[in-house]
């Protein structure tokens, strides 16, 4: 099925499928999208598909190469991962870009996993831990989370996004834990060459 095209004919024959398409050859605003429903997953697939009507030399040909890894459906409440978010909340941050972070910030939040610990940084000319030390998720930690964010704006001066991130790396993980650290800046970084060789340092024990 196309979810912007009309089809006027679908024929399936063993493993082979036709589509044609109502006036395919009319300008129309925007791709050509089809979608393929494929029972039995997961599966790994290759299909190509070849111009009709083109010579031989100079017929074009399209690919698609699906990948589908076997996944553990309780693979969620075992991630011994400890995320910690980092808001760039300096003066260029104000007005919708920090809009836009803190409306990402709650997107994440409400996808961690029961099993992760989290904590929120956020930076300017100075940085404010929201923790001491991660938590793991629970409805009061995601609350908290939540109302911190309330206090979250582009009113931080600078970008100096060096010094939180040697105060994060100074602390040692959590035991069992891996650390992972998602930035949220605009990317007007100051001293950049010695934030690229500190999370290079530190590449070992923690993801960036």
């Amino acid at each position: 099925e196309s979810p912007n095209h009309p089809t006027s004919e679908l024929s399936i024959e063993s493993n082979k499928a036709r589509v044609s398409f109502h006036d395919l050859h009319q300008s129309y605003a925007s791709d050509l999208s089809l979608v393929i429903n494929v029972e039995d997953l997961p599966v790994t697939s290759a299909v190509v598909e070849r111009e009709v009507g083109a010579a031989a030399p100079t017929r074009e040909l399209a690919a698609c190469v699906t990948i589908a890894p076997a996944m553990d459906a309780n693979l969620d409440d075992n991630i011994n991962t400890e995320f910690i978010f980092v808001i760039d909340c300096s003066g260029s941050m104000s007005g919708s870009p920090i809009r836009e972070s803190v409306r990402a910030m709650r997107l994440f939040l409400q996808s961690l996993a029961p099993s992760v610990a989290f904590n929120i940084v956020k930076f300017g000319d100075s940085h404010n831990q929201m923790w001491n030390q991660s938590r793991v998720v629970s409805e009061a930690t995601i609350a908290q989370a939540l109302q911190y964010l309330q206090r979250v704006d582009g009113d931080m001066g600078g970008t100096n996004l060096l010094s939180p991130l040697q105060s994060i790396f100074v602390q040692p993980t959590l035991p069992g834990r891996s650390r992972q650290l998602f930035i949220l800046t605009d990317g007007e970084v100051e001293n950049l060459e010695l934030v690229k060789k500190e999370v290079s340092d530190h590449a070992g024990t923690t993801r960036v």
